[in-house]
């Protein structure tokens, strides 16, 4: 891949304009105008600087020729053009030669532009997947429908809200906003927004089940949940802001779209929440799902949950031995766990071992396969490195 200090004089970045033919040689009159064609409609694109036609060689294909080109501005701002430069470019080398030559731009720019519309597109599809998923499991959880839909919009805003400040925090304060930074921040906006808002629109339900009004609910459901999320944001947030100690960029990429959506999530459903509960109160039993009822003695058990916790206080011993056992055998593992490259854990390490490695002229031995080996068990074939 050609770089910036091989070729200064054509910008501060350089790409290749790649094209091939499956039908003409690349030194016929009609490749070559076709080319001179495509690559002066690049050159009237913003932020081309230059083009550089490279040498062919012995080996390249009949069909293919390769142009470097400049391209001048920011990273952010090559990243913007790409799209136009790049349709530019294959469009005039398809009406030029009537489909018989085609054109691409390949180069460190376009893979992070292509990769960045990849994860984009998958975060898309995920949310697609994860929302009417959410949407289902809700429903029939709350048994109504409009209560379930309260929790889903104020995940919704803490997802938007949480976006519009890492923007904010990228455009002024110099925040690295990539697609990863992006994924973090709407998963943990998505699922920490679900969570504060079904917590408190139990207990706002609960309270109205049991004969509050609107205001009075709202203020029990504040002073019971309101506390709770309260705690739980604080302990994401300096659970995430201990990351800081591990000394990664990655991974101090993760810390800050964390604490933006945990306390995203705690303010928004603290101050959004009760006004729209008391808002939509007549709403929330709407599309009721019908389900029958469990009576025991003299009481109406409406929930699973609550028979199942039933069960298991009338047998509390039997259940948590059993429990505790499976968790301890999930657990196990743990002792054996290996992260990355593990050569250097090994209880025995002899320094090198080099072994002969296959080249076209034949096996011969090099320097390159050199890698360090436990005692006892040696390699049974060659590696390459």
């Amino acid at each position: 891949m050609t770089s910036g200090y091989r070729f200064p004089f054509l910008g501060d970045e350089q790409v290749v304009a790649a094209f091939h033919s499956r039908r003409w040689r690349a030194d016929s009159e009609r490749y070559l105008r076709a080319v001179q064609t495509a690559l002066s409609a690049l050159a009237t694109q913003p932020g081309v600087s230059g083009v550089q036609v490279l040498p062919a060689t012995s080996a390249q294909d009949a069909g293919n020729l390769y142009v470097v080109v400049g391209l001048q501005g920011t990273e952010h701002m090559r990243q913007q053009r790409l799209p136009a430069q790049r349709t530019a470019l294959q469009r005039a080398a398809l009406q030029v030669s009537q489909g018989h030559l085609r054109a691409s731009l390949v180069g460190a720019s376009p893979v992070f532009s292509q990769v960045r519309d990849i994860d984009l597109h998958d975060l898309r599809t995920a949310e697609l997947m994860a929302l009417p998923a959410a949407a289902l499991v809700l429903t029939i959880g709350m048994g109504s429908l409009g209560a379930a839909c309260m929790p889903l919009l104020m995940a919704g805003s803490v997802v938007v809200v949480t976006t519009g400040i890492l923007a904010a925090l990228a455009a002024w304060a110099g925040l690295e906003l990539d697609t990863l930074t992006l994924t973090v921040s709407c998963t943990l906006a998505l699922g920490l927004g679900l969570v504060y808002a079904l917590l408190l629109v139990m207990r706002y339900r609960k309270a109205r089940r049991d004969g509050a009004d609107p205001a009075h609910a709202m203020a029990m459901s504040t002073v019971t949940a309101g506390s709770t999320i309260c705690w739980c944001a604080g302990a994401v947030t300096v659970t995430a802001a201990a990351l800081f100690l591990v000394q990664a960029r990655l991974v101090h990429a993760l810390v800050v779209p964390a604490v933006v959506a945990a306390c995203t999530a705690a303010t928004v459903t603290l101050l959004v929440m009760p006004a729209a509960l008391i808002s939509c109160d007549r709403l929330l039993e709407r599309g009721t799902l019908r389900r029958p009822c469990h009576q025991r003695r003299g009481e109406v058990l409406e929930r699973w949950w609550e028979r199942w916790s039933c069960h298991l206080m009338r047998r509390p011993w039997r259940y948590a031995i059993g429990l505790s056992l499976a968790l301890t055998l999930a657990a196990a593992p743990v002792a054996w766990i290996g992260l990355g490259l593990d050569f250097d854990r090994w209880p025995i390490v002899i320094p090198v071992a080099c072994w002969p490695v296959w080249k076209p002229t034949g096996w011969r031995a090099s320097s390159a396969c050199c890698c360090p080996i436990r005692q006892g068990h040696l390699p049974s074939r060659p590696t390459r490195w």
